[in-house]
């Protein structure tokens, strides 16, 4: 579902913030939600 979340962000540039997303993206780790999570903050700051 992360990963959708990313692929959209990338294509649609929302404007917003994801509850929760910056504690999962900070953590320590290679999980893929954890990667995920990075890709997706990474995504919504270029759009925003």
């Amino acid at each position: 579902m992360l990963e959708l979340a990313v692929e959209l962000a990338q294509q649609v540039k929302p404007d917003g913030n994801v509850s929760g997303l910056a504690e999962v993206a900070t953590r320590k780790g290679s999980s893929k939600a954890v990667v995920q999570a990075k890709r997706l903050v990474a995504a919504l700051e270029l759009s925003g």
